[in-house]
């Protein structure tokens, strides 16, 4: 846009020749597909491991509380 220098060396016109190869839309949705899996998953099992954490707090008060 500039049509000068970017940096000392580099010029627009360098820049715009470069190629950049992109995944196929089909393998980008895969992927966006698959990570939003894993986030479910996260979250599932973040909310599974606070469960268990309730769990094992309640049964240490109940095992401790009762035995003195």
């Amino acid at each position: 846009i500039s049509g000068g220098a970017v940096m000392p060396g580099i010029h627009v016109g360098k820049l715009k020749k470069i190629l950049v190869w992109a995944p196929p839309i089909a393998l980008q949705q895969e992927f966006t597909y698959r990570c939003r899996a894993i986030d479910r998953l996260r979250a599932s099992l973040s909310s599974s491991l606070a469960v268990v954490d309730e769990l094992f707090v309640a049964i240490q008060h109940h095992v401790f509380s009762d035995q003195f």
